[in-house]
């Protein structure tokens, strides 16, 4: 734990609460800067870097077992130069040292530890280390003793070591083929079909992750069967404790494949994502417990992470009073306490037991059970009664920093529920207050836009998944309102993301600004992860942009990302599910619909008539333009696969 009486280290002045909560460990972190790569040259030892983020549960352990020990911190102090990162802020250090892990250890994660050289080249890396090894585990003091001696005895054996690591990460993202494979959508729902979980839904085996972005590729399918799929996948996700039935919201993932126990951490980007794929599903199905749920969810996000600005903090921690899951869990007794009579008939819905299923504990679920209750009058009195006890209990850390990555995710999900499951304006108004919020604390008049801030400040800036999420949302605040502002804030944004982050050697983005020149290099991501990558957003953008503009820069641009990504798209496609989209979408045909008014005097009436018609279209946009109108009334174009059906004249 932190104690403030204990000398800070280097970290004491960061905004970031993740960093903040370690300023006071023994051990001597510096943040990511020159300072400390200079001290590491001048007295030759390995940097151990350690990435983590604020709401990461077992960051929290590994902090507590070995960062806030005394003989742990005397070790890295004395053989070497310890770094401490958030991942939130820089996003560009953990994609390449993450890449590097993957490649070292075959899986990655967080905790992210690294040893590197003072050259910032991976020699070593892992994901939490215990203090000392147990069973098959490797203990963070031994590996620290073996990289000291053999850094001492054997210094060209670690350097030759890291530089093949790196120059087989650079190779590997410039990989190219020809084309993509004329099969690749096929292949692309046949190896979603393969991975699908038959009886609890979802695409992988445990730990489960949401993966709406997989879910939204299920449901835009013209296979019923992968609909279907899509749409088990979120039923049984909200059947599961990864849902929170007493206060809404999603967590991060399941840690069994019910998606029964999760690992409670809250982040604003996945339920952000949920939002679009439940609203996507909700379109489909008319199923009144997918509103049910995007409901509560929306409620969760105002309630819980709404700042009085507008926008929306980043994450709740999994931990509260040092415990895991805490806040989350029950016993009978409580249950019984506050329900009364109406207790036995709800434990039973909810499967709780005396025994518990969490470390004697009850987490609240609905597995193998009509998720219809949900919409039982009395079971939402119920659960409303436990949440008002719940919320007496102390609640897990916040992470208050706000995030223009995720923002960018919950305006895009609030507009697609807004345009696709209820009309409420307070919903759009959340969205819109949201993108106020970026433009006034986050994006400055050149259209540099900060990746992070904290009561209102902060000084790092975006990367391009910050960019590509907040264009994503403006363009979706521009479809469904038609003002022009929107859209000329997007295409602004489109230009300084092309000029800041575009490989004009070997096509795609860049994770960061080409102008950053402190990494050893600067990685590219095209596969999904907790968030869809950077440049399969970029690649749903600039096919929006060109679509709403015509201009065929844009398209270009497109085109020589596909181009960039085809060998990786063609090999992995459905870890590369958002980019899949797109390719889906081109595949098939896109469709639009675009309204041109004889005057401005129409545009209110416009706007309403253009959300009204359906949720199919890629794009849909309002024009004054009196030249495109028939006999000087409001005239649609229907447009398919870049390809306009005969105008019509419309009744507004």
């Amino acid at each position: 734990m932190e104690d403030i009486n204990r000398k800070p280290n280097h970290l004491i002045n960061e905004t970031s609460p993740y960093l903040q909560a370690h300023a006071h460990n023994p051990v001597n972190w510096y943040p990511w800067g020159d300072e400390a790569f200079e001290r590491a040259k001048e007295e030759n030892k390995l940097i151990f870097l350690s990435i983590g983020y604020h709401a990461c549960h077992w960051c929290h352990v590994m902090e507590q077992e070995s960062f806030e020990d005394e003989q742990v911190a005397k070790i890295l102090n004395e053989n070497f130069i310890a770094i401490k990162v958030d991942r939130e802020e820089r996003k560009d250090i953990d994609a390449i040292y993450m890449k590097a892990c993957q490649m070292i250890t075959g899986r990655g994660g967080w905790p992210l530890n690294l040893w590197l050289t003072p050259d910032r080249l991976p020699v070593y890396a892992g994901t939490y280390f215990p203090r000392k090894t147990i069973m098959n585990r490797t203990g963070l003091i031994d590996v620290c003793d073996y990289l000291m001696t053999v850094y001492k005895e054997q210094p060209n054996k670690i350097m030759n070591q890291s530089f093949e690591i790196i120059t087989s990460l650079k190779r590997a993202e410039n990989h190219k083929e020809a084309t993509l494979s004329d099969t690749l959508i096929e292949d692309t729902y046949t190896e979603l079909s393969k991975s699908f979980d038959p009886d609890y839904g979802g695409f992988s085996k445990a730990p489960k992750f949401p993966s709406p972005h997989q879910i939204l590729l299920s449901l835009e399918s013209d296979h019923k069967e992968n609909v279907k799929q899509g749409i088990k996948t979120l039923e049984h996700m909200a059947k599961g404790g990864i849902y929170d039935h007493l206060g809404g919201g999603f967590s991060r993932y399941s840690v069994d494949n019910k998606w029964l126990i999760p690992h409670f951490e809250k982040m604003l980007y996945d339920n952000g994502l949920l939002l679009d794929a439940y609203a996507k599903a909700y379109a489909i199905t008319e199923n009144a417990v997918f509103k049910q749920i995007i409901d509560e969810t929306v409620r969760f996000v105002e309630r819980d992470l709404g700042h009085v600005d507008g926008g929306f903090y980043s994450a709740y921690d999994a931990d509260s009073e040092g415990v895991e899951g805490k806040f989350y869990r029950f016993t009978v007794n409580e249950i019984e306490n506050v329900l009364g009579e109406e207790a036995k008939g709800f434990m039973k819905l909810y499967n709780v037991s005396k025994q518990g299923n969490f470390e004697g504990f009850n987490v609240l679920n609905l597995i193998n059970k009509d998720l219809n209750a949900m919409l039982d009058p009395q079971n939402v009195t119920l659960r409303s009664m436990l949440f008002d006890y719940r919320e007496k209990r102390i609640k897990p850390a916040l992470d208050d920093k706000i995030l223009s990555m995720s923002n960018g995710f919950m305006i895009h999900g609030l507009v697609e529920v807004y345009k696709k499951v209820s009309k409420e304006k307070h919903i759009l108004e959340l969205a819109i207050n949201a993108y106020q919020y970026i433009k006034t604390y986050m994006l400055n008049d050149d259209y540099i836009l900060l990746a992070s801030v904290r009561n209102n400040q902060g000084t790092t800036e975006g990367m391009i998944d910050d960019y590509s999420a907040v264009i994503r949302g403006v363009l979706s605040l521009y479809e469904v309102t038609q003002k022009p502002e929107y859209l000329e804030d997007a295409l602004h944004l489109m230009g300084k993301t092309i000029e800041l982050f575009y490989d004009e050697e070997h096509g795609g983005f860049f994770v960061g600004s080409k102008e950053n020149t402190g990494l050893i290099y600067n990685p590219k991501e095209i596969y999904d992860g907790a968030t869809p990558s950077g440049n399969s957003l970029m690649a749903m953008n600039l096919l929006k942009c060109y679509l709403l503009t015509e201009d065929i820069s844009y398209k270009s641009f497109l085109d020589s990302i596909l181009d960039s990504f085809s060998y990786h798209l063609n090999r992995y496609k459905q870890f590369a599910a958002y980019f899949m989209r797109v390719v889906v979408g081109l595949t098939k045909g896109t469709k639009e619909l675009k309204l041109y008014l004889p005057d401005q005097s129409y545009m209110d009436e416009a706007v309403l008539w253009l959300n009204n018609q359906g949720n199919d279209y890629l794009v849909k946009k309002v024009m004054v333009n009196p030249e495109l109108c028939l006999e000087d009334k409001p005239t649609k174009y229907h447009c398919a696969n870049m390809t306009c059906l005969q105008p019509e004249i419309v009744d507004l």
